[in-house]
Formats: C-alpha cells, sequence, structure tokens
C-alpha cells in the first residue's frame, strides 16, 4: 500500500464517529451475505459444516472490530460532543466564526494572523468548550489574541452551534466508578465508621490501646521480676565456689 497524499485532511471526532459508524453498517452487510453464500455452499456440499465462523468472520478482522468498537464506545458515550453534534451544525459553526473574523486560513495562520487556526478550531469542534478556562487549554496565547469579549463572543457561538451535555451532573455520575458493595450489607469504601459505627470506632481503638497498655505492663513486671531474682542468683554461686 502507498499513501499518495499523508494527512490531506483534519477529522474531527463526530467525522471520525460517522464514518465508523458507516463502516459498521458495510460489514453488516458483508457478514450477511457471507452467511447467505456459506448457506448456498452447505446446501450444494461445497463447504464443510460447522466452518460457518471462520468463513464469515474472515471477511472482517478481529483486530479491526475491536479498534471500531471501542472507538464507537467512546465516541458515542453521552458526556462526549460528538454524540450530540450534527453536520449542519459544525458547518454553521465555522461559517459564523468566518463571518466574523475568527476564522484563520492556513495561510494566513503562517503569515502570524491571530484569529483561530484549522487546529485550534478542531480542538474547539471535538471538545465544545463552555468555559474560558477550557478554551484557554485549546486556544494557545488566548488573553493575548482575543479581547474578553471577544472570548465571550467565541463560547456563545459554540454554546449555540455546538450543544454539548457533559456538564449535566447526572452524565457525570453516571461515568463515576462504583464501589463493590460488602457481603455484609455495608460499603467497603465507607472505612471503619461506617461499618461498625462512629461510637464502636472509638470503642473498638480504645480496647485495643488498653489491651495492648496490658501486655506492655506484665512485660515491665517480668522483667522487673528477673532483674531482682539475678542478685539471690549470684550470691548463691559465690557461695558455692566458696
Amino acid at each position: 500500500m502507498k499513501v499518495l497524499k499523508p494527512r490531506s485532511a483534519l477529522l474531527s471526532d463526530f467525522e471520525v464517529l460517522s464514518t465508523l459508524r458507516e463502516m459498521e453498517s458495510e460489514q453488516k452487510v458483508k457478514i450477511q451475505n457471507a452467511k447467505l453464500v456459506y448457506e448456498e455452499k452447505l446446501r450444494n456440499g461445497q463447504a464443510t459444516p460447522g466452518t460457518e465462523d471462520d468463513e464469515i468472520w474472515a471477511q472482517v478482522p478481529e483486530n479491526l472490530r475491536t479498534v471500531q468498537y471501542e472507538a464507537i464506545k467512546f465516541l458515542s458515550n453521552p458526556s462526549r460532543p460528538s454524540s450530540h453534534q450534527t453536520p449542519q451544525g459544525i458547518v454553521s459553526f465555522q461559517e459564523e466564526l468566518r463571518s466574523r473574523g475568527y476564522s484563520a486560513t492556513e495561510s494566513e495562520t503562517r503569515k502570524g494572523s491571530t484569529a483561530l487556526s484549522k487546529a485550534e478550531r478542531l480542538q474547539i469542534v471535538n471538545h465544545a468548550p463552555n468555559s474560558i478556562v477550557e478554551l484557554h487549554t485549546l486556544v494557545e496565547e488566548l488573553s493575548e489574541r482575543f479581547y474578553h469579549d471577544q472570548v465571550e463572543e467565541i463560547l456563545s457561538i459554540v454554546r449555540k452551534h455546538l450543544p454539548c451535555d457533559s456538564a449535566d451532573p447526572d452524565l457525570q455520575a453516571a461515568d463515576l466508578p462504583t464501589t463493590d458493595p460488602d457481603p455484609n450489607g455495608g460499603d467497603l469504601a465507607g472505612g471503619v465508621d461506617q461499618h461498625y459505627g462512629e461510637d464502636d470506632h472509638h470503642q473498638y481503638h480504645d480496647e485495643g490501646y488498653d489491651h495492648e497498655a496490658e501486655e506492655e505492663e506484665q512485660d515491665y513486671d517480668a522483667l522487673i521480676n528477673e532483674a531482682s531474682a539475678q542478685p539471690e542468683d549470684d550470691e548463691e554461686g559465690m557461695d558455692e565456689e566458696q
């Protein structure tokens, strides 16, 4: 395979998602046709029973299916802007930026234009920033290139044409990992206080402290008794020698 024109275009997340879904639909048709061909071969005695999976799934490489599945799952997540965007919205966003003087061509960017470059506009489409802080992470030297009112105007254009529900607290809560429940009915992430209750927790530590102190006191008494008995043993040994 020869690459004729490397990096001929930059694709947004929405375009990647649309392309992968189109590929998936084509692959489903290809697999369905392969099933029909296999059944026809089986009736004519040209195929061996039990080899259906090998012949059908050979139409689409397994590693390609895995990459497609993971990418589609990620880009179609409700927390991703690409799952809410439309081709018309993206086109309208680009046109309004251009009409208000916030869009620069590649040649203008090379000449030092302070308007948004092609790569920056792509980043804005992919992330649909909803605040100045988010926009700062996508546009280089934002505060030096644009006045505050211009930044607010860019954000208003984003909100108008690139709706995104990633700020929805319900969606954010759905993305949070859940903890495995305790077999005894508690939450393992809750710590000692949640398992035993606050009062039991303090009592647990107090009892442990008293138990350790009692052991140390016993050890100390044993050392004292051993030390006091040692001189008597030495005197008895001296008497025997005399």
